[in-house]
């Protein structure tokens, strides 16, 4: 891309799906370095399509859940205990809205000392 200006951006998805193959998720990670994708728990559109091969997720994944959790990157140790992500209602703003009104009340009650 020799000649174009290209400006730092980032982006910020909720319950997005796979929406391209490995060279469009390259290309993403490379002009959009933060890029972060927010993914309920439960969300089971977050998987689809469902044939990993050809679909590939961009970005950082951030997994939230609605007791307050929220997990940067997750492992695949801890996807497999996680819950199963066989609910199409959780695809919706309100569950990840109440899961970050669960984040923030959770981190709230914390103590921290100095």
């Amino acid at each position: 891309m020799q000649g174009i200006k290209i400006r730092k951006i980032g982006c910020i998805t909720f319950g997005q799906p796979r929406v391209g193959n490995r060279s469009l998720a390259r290309l993403l990670d490379d002009l959009i370095p933060s890029y972060i994708r927010v993914v309920f728990e439960r969300d089971a559109i977050t998987g689809q399509p469902g044939i990993p091969i050809l679909f590939k997720h961009a970005g950082s994944e951030i997994v939230v859940d609605d007791k307050g959790n929220c997990i940067p990157k997750p492992s695949f140790i801890e996807k497999t205990f996680m819950g199963s992500k066989t609910h199409f209602g959780n695809h919706s703003m309100t569950k990840y809205l109440q899961a970050f009104k669960s984040n923030i009340a959770l981190l709230n009650s914390m103590t921290y000392t100095l």
